[in-house]
């Protein structure tokens, strides 16, 4: 993967973690690790998991062709 295609809180929220650890966050980096965390821990409740699950798991796969 490149840096492109790597998901903003995976590159935020572990450098943010030592930073908190010695008490040297700035407010620009706790907010926007703030914000990261958030994406990350809310995403997963808002997803519609019961059309996720019909679509992509229980659905019976089509032949190819």
């Amino acid at each position: 993967m490149t840096n492109e295609q790597i998901p903003l809180w995976r590159l935020h929220l572990p450098r943010a973690y030592p930073l908190w650890r010695a008490g040297a966050m700035t407010p620009n980096v706790r907010e926007s690790a703030f914000a990261c965390l958030m994406g990350v821990v809310l995403t997963p409740l808002v997803l519609p998991w019961r059309h996720i699950a019909h679509h992509y798991f229980r659905k019976t796969a089509e032949r190819w062709r």
